[in-house]
């Protein structure tokens, strides 16, 4: 029973940077920032806040300026993605190759390269009269040190600000349609602004509790991984807060877990018990494409509702689609990649079942709707084919009666 007490309070403690990183991204890419660069904003954070707790022996000033760092690195890419344009994916990168460097030079300068470890003393914890002695979620929930409590109260307000307040509905209208939202006089370039001063903070915030609430040292690479990992549980978590929360407890205890495994004296390589965490995210990314609900299928596809079906919603057009497979038809429905409950494309449409990374073809589309597609999300438009201009593929058309014969022969073509 100790053993499954320890697991779980050592869940909670681990999920909590994770909960940090994984609502960074959450509030940016509900402003359409789609920033990987979560693994160096705390890592930079996580030297900062150990550095400046160190210096004072104060926590809650490491974690302010854990915070801060996250913060000031983030504007670079703020500032290269929305005034510059530049592309998200590479400025994310290159923080990811950027900030750890940085923050591991950092310390060599400040501390040298000798063998003896600096530590701290790490906050402590504040137990919760009356509530903390309710049997197994006392000790879980009410004796944990106040950077528990503050993310939980985070999850709780961020929850309610996007689904209930009207700042935080215009605040997710940037991400979801920005030229709707300018035309309704929202400052979209400070939103998105705003946006990445929030992530860098959080991830800031995230990687400073590692060193100045869980850990009492720094040492390079101590982030190991968890800004990806949180990409996956924003993921996970359907881009809801609530969800993100679950799914970062379901990480925590993977991690927690092979903690536990590594000291059990169980005669198993130890890089076997690290890889846990990471095996559970490339399981939950594998699956996400494809869902069942009752008897219908669905399958997500890598355009939607703001891509190149943007005349649905405003058009009200239906366009046709061809899917290539064999076996039974049954309805089934077809969505967007987007985290919006609108973004639904086609609903009991016959279709073959379809494994993950199956194509289909949706044809006479493209012309207008390329104009006014967006990039929600960061998925870059799917590719569309000009039939006129592919004159073998028109004269191996006119050889078959059969039109999905043709269409066939088209995706084939399709890179």
């Amino acid at each position: 029973m100790d053993w499954i007490s320890s697991l779980l309070l050592a869940t909670v403690r681990l999920a909590i940077p994770l909960l940090l990183i994984s609502l960074a991204e959450l509030y940016g890419q509900r402003a359409g920032m789609v920033n990987i660069g979560l693994e160096g904003l705390a890592a930079i954070g996580a030297l900062v806040g150990f550095l400046m707790c160190y210096i004072t022996g104060s926590n809650w000033i490491g974690l302010l300026c854990g915070a801060l760092a996250g913060l000031l690195v983030n504007m670079i890419y703020a500032f290269s993605t929305v005034t510059l344009c530049a592309d998200h994916t590479v400025y994310g990168m290159a923080i990811n190759i950027f900030a750890p460097a940085l923050a591991s030079f950092i310390y060599r300068i400040v501390f040298g390269t000798g063998s003896d470890l600096k530590q701290i003393i790490t906050m402590p914890s504040i137990a919760i009269p009356g509530l903390k002695d309710i049997p197994v979620i006392g000790p879980l929930l009410f004796d944990q040190s106040p950077m528990v409590y503050l993310t939980l109260l985070l999850v709780v307000f961020t929850s309610i600000f996007f689904n209930r307040t009207r700042a935080g509905l215009s605040y997710k209208s940037v991400g979801e349609h920005p030229q709707a939202a300018a035309t309704l006089g929202i400052n979209v370039i400070g939103v998105k602004y705003l946006a990445c001063m929030i992530c860098g903070a959080l991830a800031g915030l995230g990687g400073a509790y590692l060193t100045t609430c869980y850990s009492s040292t720094y040492t390079d690479g101590i982030v190991a991984g968890r800004g990806f990992i949180a990409l996956a549980a924003v993921i996970f978590g359907r881009w809801s807060a609530g969800g993100i929360l679950l799914a970062c407890l379901f990480f925590g205890f993977c991690d927690a877990l092979q903690i536990r495994l590594q000291v059990s004296g169980i005669a198993i390589p130890y890089q076997f018990f690290q890889m846990i965490p990471y095996v559970a995210t490339v399981v939950v990314l594998s699956v996400i494409g494809t869902k069942q609900r009752g008897d219908i299928p669905w399958y997500i596809l890598d355009e939607g509702i703001y891509g190149v079906f943007s005349g649905i919603l405003f058009d009200h057009w239906e366009y046709p689609l061809h899917c290539f497979g064999k076996g039974r038809k049954v309805p089934s429905t077809f969505a967007g990649p987007s985290c919006d409950g609108i973004d639904v494309l086609y609903r009991d449409f016959p279709a073959p079942k379809l494994p993950i990374g199956a194509k289909v073809l949706v044809s006479d589309i493209g012309a207008y709707t390329t104009v006014s597609a967006t990039r929600f999300n960061g998925f870059e438009p799917a590719p569309v084919l000009i039939w006129e201009d592919q004159a073998d593929l028109v004269a191996k058309s006119r050889k078959t009666s059969k039109a999905d014969k043709a269409s066939e022969s088209c995706l084939a073509q399709m890179p």
